[in-house]
């Protein structure tokens, strides 16, 4: 799949499978500005096929996301950690969006939060 969004060419398929989001919205409070805070997304692979993980990427450089690089099992959990360090005083909306093995090839999470200082 990552070949196919580089190159612009299909790729050899990998089986699908499903995942359960533990939640697809993180709104964390107290953010301040400089200041590196952390959200934690869950996701379960609810389907037959190992969950493939090809990229995550964010709506931002001020959230760097991190995640394990091996397939996740039939019935296993994963997390994606998502640092984040606000620049400026602000409402905070970024997403964060996986591409990986699933019906529609990607899952979009979101973080939010007010940025006070």
């Amino acid at each position: 799949m990552y070949k196919e969004i580089i190159t612009g060419k299909p790729a050899e398929r990998q089986p699908l499978t499903t995942v359960e989001e533990e939640r697809t919205e993180i709104v964390i409070k107290d953010l301040l500005t400089g200041k590196t805070s952390e959200a934690v997304f869950r996701l379960k692979n609810t389907g037959s096929n190992p969950l493939a993980i090809i990229m995550v990427e964010s709506s931002c450089g001020c959230t760097v996301p991190e995640w394990a690089k091996q397939p996740v099992a039939v019935g296993k959990t994963t997390e994606i950690k998502v640092k984040i360090t606000p620049e400026k005083r602000e409402f905070f909306h970024k997403t964060i969006t996986v591409h990986c093995n699933t019906e529609g090839g990607r899952i979009v999470l979101n973080i939010k939060g007010s940025v006070e200082k």
